[in-house]
């Protein structure tokens, strides 16, 4: 099992990277003109980097959201999905979770809430371990209590947990009467990690490098934005109640300043 979840920590990590990555890439590019024509250096301001940031970034989620749509059927999940709320809810929301992150555990009880309001939602869990084995551990863990039907007791222990760690997973399960240790349970987590190391690659193929994010049709929400999330939920119900781009951005600053 420690081969198998460093394996899943492995990707997770490298796709957490990935973003800085793109922004590195646009400096790597401005300071090698530089260096050629070191005439332009005038004509660099901060205005105008801000201009190619900004128009980087929008291209970006454009793409992104394109192959969100695109891999609309995988997101939607299947019954080895471990989901919140009622299972024939029609408007379904995805949620790339790693159960360490704080801003996953911080936003916990409001999805809880916002699952009460809205008993037409159901939130899909998908697992992006970007905190390491242990990550991965607590993952296969919330895996095996799905399993035996018991995911949604799993998760709300786990998120009140004070030390979130697989320690703690597995004594969740044990209170559960789930087994970890027995060759079956060792058999079973083998074949659990397929559905971890799916969620993971889908996540890379999304470019989705940070936890929580939320998908509901071509929306991404990356953090805990719930108020972005309910009025997604709005929309999807009433398209006339479009939230753009901008209002999600404008949230995510205001969160970031908090």
């Amino acid at each position: 099992m420690n081969k198998l979840t460093k394996f899943i920590s492995i990707i997770a990590l490298c796709m957490s990277g990935y973003a800085l990555w793109k922004m590195q890439d646009i400096k790597n590019i401005i300071l090698e003109t530089l260096r050629e024509e070191p005439e332009k250096i005038s004509q660099v301001t901060i205005e105008g980097f801000e201009k190619m940031r900004q128009k980087s970034m929008e291209d970006m989620q454009l793409a992104q959201q394109r192959k969100v749509v695109e891999k609309q059927a995988d997101l939607v999940g299947s019954p080895n999905t471990p989901f919140l709320g009622k299972a024939d809810a029609p408007i379904v929301v995805s949620e790339f979770l790693d159960f360490r992150c704080g801003h996953c555990r911080s936003c916990a009880d409001s999805l809880a809430q916002l699952l009460r309001d809205n008993p037409d939602v159901r939130i899909n869990i998908r697992f992006l371990p970007i905190l390491g084995d242990e990550s991965a551990k607590i993952a296969l863990y919330a895996m095996m209590a799905h399993k035996a039907g018991k995911f949604p007791e799993f998760y709300k222990k786990m998120m009140a947990s004070v030390f979130p760690d697989d320690v703690a997973a597995e004594g969740i399960l044990a209170a559960m009467r789930i087994k970890t240790k027995t060759p079956e349970a060792k058999k079973q987590q083998t074949e659990l990690s397929e559905q971890i190391i799916n969620d993971t690659m889908l996540a890379q193929e999304l470019e989705i490098s940070a936890t929580p994010c939320f998908i509901l049709g071509d929306k991404i929400i990356v953090g805990a934005q719930i108020k972005s999330l309910a009025d997604a939920i709005q929309e999807a119900r009433n398209p006339s109640t479009k939230m753009t781009n901008t209002d999600t951005d404008k949230e995510r600053d205001q969160t970031s300043e908090k």
